[in-house]
């Protein structure tokens, strides 16, 4: 079963259906049942790793990820010195980056951050 959430993100309860979904055009698909088979992997080799996933895939957990653009006073900044919250990627230029990578050092204009932050319920 598909369920269309945006014009491009899909919800599949089928993992046949995922890679219909991405010709049909979706950029994100989510699978209920494979993000339970990440949690079940995750608790396998820590047992904190699980409980964290579930705080940011929850309605209730005390983390949640955020999606925004660069501030101007964020510009030319390393992403991990945000202060929002803890930068993991961002985009710029229709790519995408790792805090780890070298384009991270250096916040530009148009940036797209996406970061963890404290949850209202936290």
């Amino acid at each position: 079963m598909l369920s269309q959430k945006s014009s491009h993100q899909i919800a599949s309860t089928s993992e046949d259906n995922e890679a219909l979904a991405v010709q049909a055009g979706a950029t994100t698909v989510i699978n209920p049942a494979s993000f339970a088979g990440l949690l079940l992997a995750g608790s396998t080799t820590g047992p904190h790793l699980a409980e964290y996933m579930m705080d940011l895939a929850g309605l209730h957990g005390a983390v949640s990820l955020r999606e925004r653009p660069v501030a101007a006073s964020e510009i030319g900044s390393p992403l991990f010195a945000i202060t929002t919250g803890a930068g993991l990627r961002l985009y710029r230029g229709g790519q995408r980056y790792g805090f780890w990578q070298a384009e991270a050092r250096s916040l530009q204009p148009g940036d797209t951050i996406i970061e963890v932050v404290p949850s209202d319920d936290a």
